[in-house]
């Protein structure tokens, strides 16, 4: 009898879990439901994200974006490119971060060969590496800021 009422709950059970299994892939597979891939700048992290992108396309869910986190940027701020040459420590900087720069771009390299196998319709964002964690509204404002997505805290751009 414990037998017979243990698989009566069971099949209970699979009627429910039937139910929400199908009710998650619907949710899933709906045109209002993206994915964004979050990476990070290496070889290894980037050919997962890659093959991450490619399972979620296999699977027929919307493979809307990839972040990749800390990311060297390899272009100097305007102010900087155009402050006075000759002096020794400015020269020093500068030829600091040229070799900083040179050594990244050959790292940069594998960004380029996996934003061409994604699809282009895929937006690709590289955020810079912070001095310290994002932590709370505040910091997410303000990387919005060097991203480019938001102008002001009282009702700018989102």
């Amino acid at each position: 009898a414990e037998l017979v009422d243990f698989f009566t709950a069971v099949r209970s059970i699979q009627r429910v879990l039937r139910e929400r299994s199908a009710a998650a892939s619907a949710l899933l597979h709906d045109v209002k439901t993206a994915f964004i891939v979050i990476t990070s700048f290496d070889a290894a992290k980037l050919t997962e994200a890659n093959q991450l992108g490619r399972n979620l396309t296999s699977l027929n869910y919307a493979l809307k974006g990839v972040v990749i986190n800390r990311a060297f940027p390899l272009w100097l701020p305007a102010h900087v490119e155009e402050a006075p040459q000759g002096d020794s420590t400015y020269d020093k900087v500068l030829k600091f971060f040229e070799e900083f720069r040179n050594y990244y771009a050959v790292r940069y390299s594998l960004y380029e060969e996996f934003e061409k196998s994604l699809d282009g319709k895929v937006e690709v964002v590289r955020v810079p590496e912070y001095r310290e964690d994002i932590h709370g509204i505040d910091d997410l404002l303000d990387l919005a800021r060097v991203l480019g997505g938001v102008s002001d805290t009282n009702g700018g751009q989102n």
